[in-house]
């Protein structure tokens, strides 16, 4: 399985961003339905909200603003699997870039060898 096209995503936006704090590079699946809200009084103007799992099934709240958000929900349902860039904000993460992850068989796989491991300890 090639897994090139993750590692020129990745590169380009390392190499193309300055070093900030709180940036995060996640995958995982959406495991909650998008909730899209829209703020009147805010400099953004609407936010959609959803959960990921990673793979060694961390809970994470997600938040994409204006454009991402739309993109979001227009374009993500429960059980995709995503990549997102993002900053810490508090409990949750808010997305910058959220894209399909392309390799969902790869993401299977690698969750069943951590919980094979997990089971001989």
């Amino acid at each position: 399985m090639d897994i090139e096209p993750i590692y020129s995503m990745l590169l380009f936006i390392i190499l193309n961003k300055e070093a900030k704090m709180n940036e995060v590079f996640l995958i995982g699946k959406i495991t909650s339905e998008i909730k899209f809200d829209f703020m009147v009084k805010s400099k953004n103007k609407a936010m959609a909200r959803f959960m990921i799992t990673t793979i060694d099934k961390q809970s994470i709240s997600i938040r994409a603003y204006d454009k991402m958000a739309d993109f979001a929900y227009s374009r993500f349902q429960k059980e995709n699997l995503v990549f997102i860039y993002g900053k810490l904000h508090g409990d949750s993460v808010e997305g910058y870039n959220i894209t399909y992850f392309p390799f969902d068989n790869y993401f299977i796989k690698i969750s069943e060898q951590n919980t094979d491991n997990k089971r001989k300890l």
